[in-house]
């Protein structure tokens, strides 16, 4: 998967998707689609960045315009009622950004 840090993140004006995915601690990252291609927005070390809210990403993609955005998470439900855990069970919600 390509890695966009935040400068280019900038210069793009319209995404197809955009994903924030909840991560462990209360935090988010970010994923765009940009002509078909998934970008991981990456910090100045390349590393994933975090963010403390979806406002914080609201407000960093002020001025862009998409498609469809989603919040992505993990859910336990499965293994919370004893049930193997065979792949990644995500829970999709459509969100507004702006």
């Amino acid at each position: 998967m390509k890695s966009i840090n935040t400068r280019e993140l900038h210069h793009i004006k319209f995404y197809e998707r955009i994903e924030v995915r909840g991560a462990e601690g209360c935090a988010y990252t970010l994923l765009v689609v940009d002509q078909g291609e998934p970008c991981q927005l990456v910090d100045k070390h390349g590393l994933l960045k975090r963010f403390n809210s979806i406002k914080e990403i609201s407000e960093l993609l002020a001025g862009t315009d998409y498609q469809e955005a989603v919040l992505i998470h993990d859910t336990a439900y499965d293994e919370m009622i004893g049930h193997p855990v065979e792949q990644a069970n995500t829970h999709e919600i459509a969100i507004r950004l702006h």
